[in-house]
């Protein structure tokens, strides 16, 4: 494990406060083991090989890239002692997000606002490719209670002084300081939104907001070791730039990734991110309970997919299959550690994302939390062999790159 090579100490691995229901729920489960004659792990593998009847049970491994090969087999000889949880808070909370664009008018922008605020939305994300005028904004926003709200502001095209005004406008709607609730502005590539002085009012004016974003490119399936590596040493350059201190940066931060189809990848993929990035806090001096925000948009339709041709009857079965999808492939997310999730339509991008396939969309996310519980355990992950071996596996290849 991670902590036997010292890519991680021991006493940050538990992000998560592990006196809380998560600590309880694994001394539960290790007690069920005590009923149990303990199998070593010698003994497991061989009793693998006589059921493949000669082969090896190296020839089972699979590689999905270079320099990561992983096996189907962990056992608790690989780790003696179960890690804490890795997530933040005394349950696995996340914001229902959804993202809207500025293709709309105002009005019907507001329509389809507040019929998702009715179904659940606690996450906006507005997107805009150039700087909204105030009159469509106020017309789209009308009847919206951003302070209940946390809404996530990008705009692909804009100058400092035209983002700073759009601070100006949210703190007219909030009213100045904590009655603005957790959000996010964020600009085009460009990993500060504000600096200097603009950055500093803004942190004064909305003091839960984060304006410092790092977007990751592809899910794992497009790569995870080269994608984490790119991912935290952007992040580096963004805090070398920012001429903040680690703390102060770190607040500011949220991680924007995408995830899709290859599930424990995606789960451990996540989960080694905020390992390596707590990592890199402490080498700094910084404290690591404080974890950045994971933005992540859940990615149904894979690279290259959008470009195909689909006729009516196969574009129908393509919206059922993204329906079937979304629930397991939104629960790989969650259990990596997302803070916010954005699920897309089904059949979106293929076809326009119509009310009916939002609000499906939407349902997805309460079908997680109050069917399956998630919400309410710290890490329902702390302590799988084989999540925390693969990534223990991710993190520490990710860390050899980056040294």
């Amino acid at each position: 494990m991670y902590r036997k090579k010292g890519l991680i100490n021991p006493s940050i691995t538990g992000i998560k406060n592990s006196a809380g229901r998560g600590s309880c729920a694994r001394d539960l489960f290790l007690g069920m083991f005590e009923e149990f004659s303990p199998v070593s792990k010698k003994e497991w593998l061989a009793k693998i090989e006589q059921d493949l009847k000669g082969r090896s049970v190296e020839a089972l491994n699979w590689q999905p890239e270079e320099g990561l090969e992983i096996s189907p087999f962990a056992h608790p000889d690989e780790l003696p002692q179960p890690p804490p949880p890795i997530l933040l808070g005394d349950g696995l909370s996340w914001l229902i997000g959804e993202d809207f664009s500025d293709d709309l008018s105002a009005e019907d922008l507001n329509a389809l606002l507040l019929e998702a605020l009715n179904y659940g939305l606690e996450s906006p994300r507005l997107a805009f490719r150039q700087m909204p005028q105030r009159a469509y904004l106020f017309r789209a926003l009308q009847g919206v209670q951003l302070s209940y709200l946390s809404p996530w502001f990008f705009v692909e095209e804009a100058e400092e002084n035209a983002v700073f005004e759009l601070v100006e406008f949210l703190t007219d709607l909030y009213g100045k300081g904590e009655k603005a609730g957790l959000g996010s502005l964020a600009v085009g590539t460009r990993a500060l939104t504000l600096s200097g002085q603009h950055l500093a009012k803004a942190r004064e004016m909305l003091p839960t907001y984060r304006f410092i974003r790092v977007e990751g490119f592809g899910t794992a399936k497009e790569g995870v070791v080269e994608g984490l590596t790119e991912l935290l040493q952007q992040a580096l350059q963004a805090f070398g730039e920012s001429r903040l201190s680690m703390a102060d940066f770190n607040r500011l931060l949220f991680f924007e990734i995408e995830t899709g189809s290859q599930y424990f990848l995606e789960i451990a993929r996540l989960r080694a991110l905020r390992l390596l990035w707590a990592n890199i806090l402490q080498n700094v001096g910084a404290s690591p309970e404080e974890s950045p925000l994971l933005d992540v948009r859940l990615v149904l339709q894979e690279s290259g997919e959008a470009q195909q041709g689909f006729d009516e009857v196969s574009l129908q079965e393509r919206t059922n299959t993204d329906r079937i999808a979304a629930a397991p492939l939104a629960m790989a997310a969650l259990l990596g550690g997302a803070d916010r999730l954005s699920i897309p339509p089904a059949g979106y991008p293929l076809q326009a994302a119509d009310s009916f396939n939002r609000r499906i969309a939407r349902n997805v996310h309460h079908l997680l939390r109050f069917e399956t519980g998630l919400h309410r355990v710290a890490d329902p992950l702390a302590g799988s062999y084989y999540v925390e071996k693969l990534t223990n596996q991710i993190a520490e290849e990710v860390w050899r790159l980056m040294r």
